[in-house]
Order: structure tokens, then sequence, then C-alpha cells
């Protein structure tokens, strides 16, 4: 087992309702089976789906992706950012809800860049009663007493992405300087977003990738010596901004059929 995996499990064992975080763009590709096999498993613990982001997708996509998620977890739909003191008053509201004993010890696990570090400080919040260290725990955690029936482990659990090497790039695994096939993982997000929203985004016109990312290198003055476009540096923009939330797109939820 890796050393990644042997620390969400310790997040895991010490918690008893376990927020899985996804990212409301994407909901199934953010989702680990492996996860919420092992969390299933044991009968003393209750996963909830946190589908997070919903501000960057239409309203009626995210309502959509809640009810089909809800078919099998628990299910709460939010924003990081918008209506923050609201939104956090409703989750900690639906933890009580959720609670299988009190004090309920909460854990949250996600892949990178669900919004995992957001919810936690946002849970925080500045009215914290107070911290302390626990034994047994992996060095770093500490149980954050939100309040008489809420502690938070303030440890982030980063699942570990599982896969081949355009999977570990799509969900932020790998840095754009790590990756080999750097084309490919480009092509993927165009696909993903739509050559119009990219060229909207960029402010470039294109129909193939070559000339997308020679367009693009040119605009960011990105050149090679003689003037040529750097198309290896406009890849690691567009995969850049695509990590980190900046290119607008989502994936539509299963028709009725």
């Amino acid at each position: 087992m890796s050393r990644l995996w042997q620390v969400i499990l310790d997040v895991v064992n010490n918690a008893n309702l376990i927020l899985e975080v996804l990212d409301a763009r994407d909901p199934i590709g953010t989702r680990s089976k492996k996860i919420e096999e092992i969390i299933t498993q044991q009968s003393d613990k209750i996963l909830v789906l946190v589908l997070n982001k919903i501000d960057l997708i239409p309203k009626k996509i995210a309502e959509q992706w809640r009810k089909i998620l809800a078919l099998e977890f628990p299910t709460i739909a939010i924003s990081a950012k918008r209506g923050y003191e609201r939104t956090f008053r409703f989750l900690r509201k639906k933890i009580i809800q959720l609670a299988p004993t009190f004090p309920v010890f909460v854990a949250i696990v996600g892949y990178p860049n669900v919004g995992k570090s957001t919810i936690i400080n946002a849970l925080k919040g500045t009215k914290i009663v107070g911290t302390s260290p626990q034994a047994g725990f992996t060095r770093g955690k500490q149980y954050i007493t939100l309040s008489k029936r809420i502690r938070l482990i303030d440890s982030p659990g980063i699942i570990p992405v599982e896969g081949d090497e355009l999977e570990l790039a799509l969900k932020a695994a790998i840095t754009p300087e790590k990756i080999k096939n750097i084309d490919a993982v480009v092509k993927e997000i165009i696909n993903r977003a739509e050559p119009s929203v990219l060229s909207n985004y960029y402010k470039i016109k294109f129909t193939e990738l070559d000339e997308f990312l020679e367009n693009l290198a040119k605009r960011r003055g990105k050149l090679l010596p003689g003037g040529i476009p750097d198309t290896y540096e406009a890849a690691k923009i567009v995969i850049r901004d695509f990590q980190r939330g900046y290119l607008p797109y989502y994936v539509p939820p299963p028709s009725d059929k």
C-alpha cells in the first residue's frame, strides 16, 4: 500500500462521517469507488457526497446530478465561493442531521483540486473553540472542535489518482512538466471544454490542435529563437488553466434512458 493510501485510511478510520468532495463539472470522474467501498464496508461510518463548485455549471444540471448521486448516498450540493456564509451554515446543519453519533468526527476526502481545503477552512471559520493533537494520528493531523457536537479532522484526505498519464493530468495529480504526451492531454481538454469555449476564453480562432497551440503561443509571447511559436509552453498553459478550474466545461448527466 502506498504512503498516500495509508494516510487516507488513517483519516477515514478516525472518522464516523466522511464527506467525499466531488467536482460538479465531472461528478463521476471525481468519484473514487475504492474509497467508497472502504467506507461502506464499515457499519459505523456514513458516507456523504458533496457536490462542490455548482456555481461553475448551470443550476438545472447541478440539480440533476444531485438527484442521480442521491440514489446511492446522501448528497449535498454546494458552492465554496458563492453564498459563502449561508452555504456553510447549511453544510454544518446537514452534518448534524446525518451524524451517526455525537460528537461526530468528520473527515473530508477527495481527489486533488475538488475543493477540500476550501471546505475545511470554511467549516473552521473564525470561532474555533479549541484544537488538540490526537494520539495515534499521523503527524500533522488534529481534531478541530467546531462545536460541542462536531469535530473536524483537520487534514485533507487526498485520494491517490490511479490510471494512465491522461487520467493523472486531468485530475491535477501531475504537473504539466511531468507529462510526456502533452498534446494528447490538450486534445482531451479541447474535447471536454469544446473548441468554441477555448476560442472565446483565449480570444483566438482555430480548427486544429496545432493551429490552436501556435496561435496561443503567439498571443502569450511564448516564442523560440527566430519567432517560432513554442507550442510546448502553450500546451502547459492550457493544462494549468484546466487543472485550476479556469476553463468552463461540464459533463452532462445521463439521460433518462
